[in-house]
Parts: structure tokens; sequence; C-alpha cells
């Protein structure tokens, strides 16, 4: 299930923080280099997207107080659920508000480091 938190210990289910589960994009590198060959090759840190289609304020706050340096736990390409260090990175624009939410929110966790399967926490 998706958690997040400050540390191992204290990652928690983000329904318990009062957030509905996001849609996860595939997780993907930071950046896409042509070889010599005419093909990529993918580098740069693992970095992946969790998306609402709104969020109430309410809910963007508790997301707020968690931008840095976090641990989180999230679907790999696979499906499989694994935990990671990452960084929380909030939109380079405030988003906009309507009526007490968000539309169209996103947040992205660059530099997933793994730490762990969410079955050995």
């Amino acid at each position: 299930m998706y958690r997040l938190g400050t540390s191992l210990g204290t990652l928690t289910p983000i329904s318990e923080l009062g957030i509905h589960d996001p849609h996860s994009y595939p997780m993907r590198r930071s950046a896409r280099f042509e070889n010599a060959s005419g093909g990529y090759a993918d580098i740069g840190w693992l970095e992946q997207e969790w998306r609402w289609g709104y969020l109430p304020e309410s809910q963007i706050n508790v997301l707020r107080d968690y931008e840095g340096e976090v641990y989180v736990c999230t679907k790999d390409n696979s499906g499989a659920w694994k935990v990671y260090t990452a960084v929380l990175v909030w939109p380079e624009q405030e988003p906009e508000h309507y009526s007490g939410h968000v539309l169209d929110f996103s947040v992205t966790f660059r530099n997933l480091i793994y730490v762990c399967d969410e079955e050995d926490l």
C-alpha cells in the first residue's frame, strides 16, 4: 500500500494520513542518452510521479509537510510494493485552488533508492 514517512519507523499508509490513493506512473530514469549506434540508454536517478485527479486542500497540506527527504512505499514497474528513500519534490508552480480543492495535482519522488520490500517491514 502507498506509504509515506520521514523515517522507516514512521512509514504510514497515506490513507491513515487522510489522503486517498494516487495514480502512480511507471518509474523512469531522470535522463535519456542517445548512444553512437542511434539507440537510447536511460541514465540518472530513478523517479516516480504520484498524481491525483483532485485533492482537498487539507490533504495537500498534509503532503506539503513531507516535502524533502522521505521514505516512500510505492509500486515498482512490475507492480510489486517496495520501500525507497527519496526526495519528494513539490510542483514548480503552485497549483490552482478551486472551492477548497486542487485539480490534477502531482508530486514527484526523485532519487529513489531501494530499501526493502514492503513485506519486510
